[in-house]
């Protein structure tokens, strides 16, 4: 009875979704294909912006190996959700952002347009190469928030259902080519213009006593109720080396207790041969 009940709640919630967040037209009963959608956004787009909110609120404090780790957490959730809400396996993807972005380009024929200063914050992420055990050096400016900002609204904008007018539609190429050409020509100004229906991010905005809303709206020109056109926003430049790179010889030690990647190893161990060399 209560595996009974916990469906019959998940079915009224999808119809809820259904109803409420996807389309104002008259109700029709989700197809397969929208209820995967559903849980596609859900289990990824709607992750990702709490990843993303993570993020902010690390940066907001220096933290800098957290806001990189939750920074490409986000990035990886929205581009896969771009993928897979369009069909495209992520399975082989990993924590691979730079290969996500490739294969929307070659898997769905298009492009995210990102600017050359985002280009240039996606590059740092996708190297730091989810680094969470700080194996590498990790550096940053201290402008890498705004233009993070800037990147989740639009990639963002690609993380829905394109290829449908209505949630219960049948997918349309026709339909995906004219939603990714209206995307593509929003201007970072037109804020309003890329607010997701039924989105994690817009629901923060809107409700004042949600304890993440904070984190989401400081120094934030992207997603924010007010009209500000600037923020004022000190950069605190980061650089530390890694603890592996000052002692290499401890490579071997290391990695018999800690999951090193192997060409990371042999590289700490090159390192401590030159060392060696060098001291003689």
């Amino acid at each position: 009875m209560r595996h009974a009940a916990e469906s019959g709640k998940v079915a009224l919630c999808i119809q809820r979704f259904a109803r409420d967040e996807m389309d104002n037209s008259e109700y029709r009963p989700p197809t397969k294909h929208a209820r995967v959608n559903f849980a596609i956004i859900r289990c990824l787009r709607d992750t990702g912006d709490g990843d993303y909110v993570a993020a902010r609120l690390a940066a907001r404090h220096r933290l800098v190996p957290q806001f990189l780790w939750s920074a490409e957490q986000a990035i990886e959730k929205y581009l896969k959700g771009i993928l897979t809400l369009h069909r495209v396996s992520a399975l082989n993807i990993g924590h691979d952002i730079s290969k996500a972005l490739t294969l929307i380009e070659e898997e769905l024929g298009f492009e995210v347009p990102l600017t050359l200063p985002q280009q240039e914050v996606f590059k740092l992420i996708a190297e730091w190469d989810s680094d969470r055990y700080f194996l590498n050096h990790v550096g940053v400016k201290g402008n890498e928030l705004h233009y993070l900002d800037q990147m989740v609204w639009r990639i963002r904008q690609y993380c829905q259902p394109l290829d449908v007018v209505h949630y219960a539609d049948e997918p349309s190429r026709a339909v995906l080519e004219q939603n990714v050409k209206a995307i593509q020509g929003r201007e970072l100004t037109a804020l309003r213009e890329g607010a997701l229906a039924g989105g994690r991010l817009e629901k923060m905005l809107v409700d004042k006593n949600d304890p993440a809303r904070s984190a989401l709206v400081w120094k934030n020109l992207m997603f924010s109720t007010s009209t500000r056109k600037k923020v004022n926003r000190r950069n605190h430049m980061h650089v530390s080396n890694a603890p592996l790179w000052l002692e290499p010889d401890l490579i071997d030690d290391v990695a018999k207790l800690l999951k090193v990647p192997k060409p990371i190893q042999e590289e700490y161990r090159q390192l401590a041969r030159r060392r060696a060399l060098e001291e003689e």
